[in-house]
Formats: C-alpha cells, structure tokens, sequence
C-alpha cells in the first residue's frame, strides 16, 4: 500500500520498498511508473527499522487528489477514532467508522503512534496503508502489528507529524512533476 501526497509522490512503509524494485505505482486500473524510491535517512539502524518511511517518485503526475498530511507538532486526543486504508488482492479496504482508536505512542518509540481495534481487526497487505484522523488529515502510514494468541491487539504507524519537514524538503530536493 502506499499513499499519494503530491501529484507524483506516493508516501509508503519504508519496509514495503526495501530491497525491492517496485516498477509502478497502480490506482483505480491505472499504472505510473515508479522512477526513484527514497528510504528515510536513519530508515534502519543496524538491522532494526527505526524510521519506518520512504517515499516513491513517479515520472509524471497521477490523476488523483493527494492526501493531506497532518502538520507538524499536531496532536491526535487518546481514543480519537481513526479511519485505516490499504489494500489486500489489489482490492482497496477502508475500515468503518469506530473501528480503530488512537492510543498513544511510548517515550521510547516517539516516532510511532499506537493505536487499537474495537471492532475487528486490520487485513493482509496493508503495510504502507493511510492512518487519517477525523479531521480528514493523513496522520499516520501503518507500519506493524502485534498479534498475542491469533488476536490482534495493537497497530503501529508511523507519526507523519514527526516527519513532515523532511518529506516536504525530499519533494522540494527531488523537483517531482507538479502534473
């Protein structure tokens, strides 16, 4: 999964991209050719991912509406609902309203934000997919989950406020198509 947050710059899970060549970038039927992929600067340390982004550039811009990211230093409210997007079998999921609830994040892993499932639980595939907050803001782009006895019982994304200067200056840096 990833997300389009400008004309020709899709957000994704910097795992979704390592080590492998993605060639295009597909949505609603339509293919884009990938022409660079950019891993977060500290993306791993040693062989622990720690900055769980990267960015994919296409060569010309999609037809679709980008996604707004939330800005810097916003703050999400414990239990606020959360709306999830991905895609599984090239099909795309968007989980229901009331679904996912935004927890928190631990001193020791800022740049993650936690949340949890209420009423069912996140699909295959979905590494790279949109966390949105209410307000409609991309907040976050899911990254990992735990499952304890076949149960799933956390969610982690990446917390876009934490890195919104360095996708905004990769963009800048990168020139990418505007159309």
């Amino acid at each position: 999964s990833g997300v389009l947050i400008a004309p020709a710059v899709v957000l994704t899970a910097g795992h979704v991209i390592d080590g492998n060549e993605l060639k295009f970038f597909i949505t609603k039927d339509k293919a884009y050719i990938i022409e660079k992929t950019i891993l977060y600067p500290q993306y791993k340390t040693g062989e622990e991912i720690v900055h769980d982004l990267g960015l994919l550039i296409l060569t010309e811009g999609c037809d679709e509406t980008p996604a707004e990211i939330i800005h810097s230093g916003a703050e999400l409210s414990q239990r606020e609902s959360l709306t999830t997007v991905g895609y599984s079998h090239q099909i795309k999921k968007i989980s229901k309203p009331g679904t996912f609830w935004y927890y928190g994040t631990f001193e020791e892993e800022p740049q993650y934000m936690r949340f949890l499932p209420l009423k069912g639980h996140i699909w295959f595939g979905d590494s790279g997919g949109a966390v949105f907050e209410e307000g409609g803001h991309l907040a976050g782009i899911i990254s990992s989950m735990t499952v304890v006895d076949g149960t799933l019982v956390e969610h982690s994304a990446s917390r876009l406020d934490r890195y919104v200067n360095w996708i905004e200056d990769t963009i800048t840096h990168e020139k990418c198509p505007l159309k």
